[in-house]
């Protein structure tokens, strides 16, 4: 019995240790009015398993305040189907810098977040329309 529970706790942490972060690959803002803007994002990840998969991305401030946030739906988490899900969010007028970030099912927000500079047309993996 204890070899048995060792090896789950061992194959739980191997699995969650060594599970491939995902990655946003593209964003595009485009600016609607006031302060709405349409949030369109490509995100990649190699859904290793049924439990390790992408759920939701967000858009935070430079200060950390989460300005919206995309929970996918399970049709599109069970067919890896992460192209263009687009999110309306409020920016403030004087937010010049925002991140997007996703969330893994296994590891949680990621680390690798794209910096998004509004006052810029573009930059790595990201557009902005006005």
């Amino acid at each position: 019995m204890w070899r048995v529970g060792w090896l789950y706790v061992f194959g739980w942490w191997a699995g969650s240790a060594f599970a491939v972060e995902g990655q946003v690959v593209d964003v595009e803002f485009k600016h609607s009015r006031g302060d709405q803007w349409q949030v369109s994002t490509l995100v990649s990840h190699p859904n290793t398993s049924w439990t390790d998969f992408i759920d939701r991305w967000r858009v935070v401030s430079d200060e950390g305040h989460v300005l919206g946030e995309k929970f996918l739906n399970p049709e599109q988490i069970a067919l890896g189907d992460y192209d263009k899900t687009v999110l309306t969010v409020g920016i403030p007028h004087a937010t010049t810098v925002v991140f997007v970030e996703i969330h893994d099912s296994v590891k949680g927000w990621g680390k690798a977040r794209v910096k998004v500079d509004l006052g810029r047309h573009d930059g790595p993996r990201f557009r902005v329309r006005r």
